[in-house]
């Protein structure tokens, strides 16, 4: 399993000459984003696609996840500066958030189970445990809001279990500042992560 990573600063100011380089659904999905911090994030996307798979048309599953044929399974998610994609021989999950303001114990008690509530006591611990929810409902495919609250998470030494699947990792990524990531497969992470400048 590998990791890649890209910061979307490392983008030109125009992109329009990259613009090209993007399958025509992914360049009309950026011109439907508001706001020029999606669409920068929305170009590396297809970027990195591009550059560690051979493409950025990207098909999605009944429940959405998104898929390449012939492709090895990956997992792709952005937020704040930063864009990773885990790419694995078996199904892979990936959630990066940035930590931003958010009435946090209102959320966690919304959306996590009881005794999950307690490990998220803090905007960064809400946060690590949101991106292993996400990570987990990447890697089984299904949608977010079935997985929330469906499947309860323990803290461990270095990220989370899932009772219902011991024999997934979950493994939490503190590399970046300000940011939680997660990466959820059956397969073992080594820890490679691979900066990847676009």
């Amino acid at each position: 399993m590998k990791l890649y990573l890209t910061d979307i600063r490392s983008l030109p100011e125009d992109i329009a000459p990259l613009l090209p380089l993007l399958s025509d659904g992914r360049r009309l999905r950026l011109w439907e984003l508001s706001g020029e911090k999606n669409r920068r994030r929305c170009l590396a996307s297809g970027l990195l696609l591009r550059k560690v798979l051979g493409s950025d048309e990207v098909l999605l599953s009944e429940f959405g996840k998104p898929y390449l044929p012939g492709s090895e399974p990956f997992s792709l998610s952005h937020s704040g500066n930063y864009v990773a994609l885990a790419v694995a021989a078996q199904p892979v999950g990936v959630d990066i958030e940035a930590h931003r303001p958010l009435p946090f114990f209102a959320l966690a008690a919304r959306c996590f189970a009881p005794s999950e509530r307690v490990s998220a006591d803090s905007l960064p611990a809400f946060f690590d445990l949101w991106t292993a929810k996400e990570s987990l409902a990447k890697m089984l495919g299904v949608g977010l809001a079935l997985s929330m609250r469906r499947y309860v998470l323990e803290r461990v030494e270095n990220g989370f279990l899932c009772p219902t699947f011991p024999e997934l990792s979950l493994i939490s990524l503190p590399l970046l500042p300000g940011y939680s990531m997660t990466i959820c497969s059956a397969e073992a992470f080594g820890g490679e992560m691979i900066w990847v400048t676009l």
